[in-house]
């Protein structure tokens, strides 16, 4: 190699260091990543997390999740815009709500199923969000969403129906449906660390 050629990627990766020192920098200014990756906003302003005067909503099963089953709009169904994935929600006692996906079919093209190391609530690929409800049978559920510049907090709001086999969220004119899915007792042992 000539000494020119050297030159030129010793400039280039010192160029690429500085992009992503830069980038870095950027991003500790707006939060950071806590210790499940999830990115975490530099002065957290969730509005529904810890609530003194939270209760658990009517009905609401925190032992076992929900799925996704429907979405309707305007009161028609329409299909999912992305079959592959089954969507989930669980809940858990103290105003915690996990949601995450899993593919529909495994590597062999068989369904999938849920398993307990799936839905283990500490996995740093999963939204965690907060609930809060003053009883009753309707509750919001808050979330984080990180975008390209900057996070936004958008709460949704739920209700429990049919004695707590579904629940309905709605969000402008679309209501997305989630059954409930009973996990065996002896999976019902993690703890939620968020």
């Amino acid at each position: 190699m000539c000494l020119k050629q050297i030159q030129k990627y010793i400039g280039i990766i010192v160029i690429t260091f500085c992009l992503l020192s830069a980038y870095s920098c950027r991003n500790l200014k707006r939060g950071y990543f806590d210790m499940n990756t999830q990115f975490v906003p530099k002065k957290p302003k969730f509005k529904l997390k810890d609530k003194e005067t939270h209760s658990l909503p009517t009905n609401l099963d925190t032992t076992n999740i929900y799925r996704l089953t429907k979405i309707l709009v305007g009161g028609y169904e329409v299909p999912f815009p992305d079959s592959s994935i089954f969507v989930y929600q669980q809940f858990y006692t103290d105003g915690r709500c996990l949601e995450f996906g899993i593919t529909s079919t495994d590597s062999l093209g068989q369904p999938n199923k849920l398993t307990y190391e799936v839905i283990n609530p500490n996995n740093p690929h999963y939204k965690k969000s907060y609930y809060y409800s003053q009883g009753g049978n309707v509750f919001r559920v808050e979330n984080f969403l990180k975008r390209k510049r900057k996070g936004k907090y958008i709460i949704n709001k739920y209700f429990v129906s049919d004695k707590g086999k579904t629940i309905n969220m709605m969000r402008d004119n679309v209501k997305y449906i989630f059954e409930i899915e009973t996990l065996p007792e002896e999976w019902q042992k993690y703890a939620v660390d968020w």
